[in-house]
């Protein structure tokens, strides 16, 4: 998923996109080598946000 602020976004599975609201949504393919060049964001992982983190 690649944002209006320039970041894209990994999703871990099909059903990331209907969590986020966008299950209705079809999504525009981009060439491999024009996503490469837009700035990495944490990969969207449904698991990961449930998990409680680790006192600092």
């Amino acid at each position: 998923m690649v944002t209006d602020l320039g970041r894209r976004y990994a999703l871990t599975g099909p059903e990331v996109t209907g969590m986020l609201g966008y299950a209705d949504v079809r999504p525009v393919r981009l060439p491999a080598g024009v996503v490469s060049l837009v700035p990495a964001g944490a990969p969207l992982d449904p698991d990961a946000a449930r998990r409680r983190a680790a006192p600092a």
